[in-house]
């Protein structure tokens, strides 16, 4: 049976989001983030608590470092150009860190 959720950003209020995403009724949701500060305890923390509070999985994390935000005039420029690159080792170990931390 396939599984419908939707794509938010990990940045803001995520007791808010989840709230929505239940008020839509979806079960699931992906996480999207374009700031490696935003790879915390703290953040994973409130990730779990909406995620439980709200009945929420998250299905998945992206991570895209060169996703700037879109209020960013250039970010669409700069999104274009660099698309296709691949995470450095930085990137993928900030990724693989707050991973285990959800999945604690």
């Amino acid at each position: 049976m396939l599984e419908l959720g939707i794509i938010t950003s990990l940045h803001g209020d995520l007791d808010e989001r989840f709230a929505k995403i239940k008020e839509m009724g979806l079960t699931s949701c992906q996480l999207n983030n374009y700031d490696p500060a935003k790879f915390t305890n703290e953040k994973a923390q409130e990730v779990l608590a909406a995620s439980e509070k709200y009945g929420i999985r998250v299905s998945a994390l992206l991570y895209n470092p060169h996703n700037h935000h879109p209020d960013d005039p250039g970010s669409q420029e700069y999104y274009d150009k660099h698309k296709y690159d691949i995470p450095d080792d930085e990137s993928i170990a900030l990724f693989d860190a707050f991973k285990e931390m959800i999945d604690e």
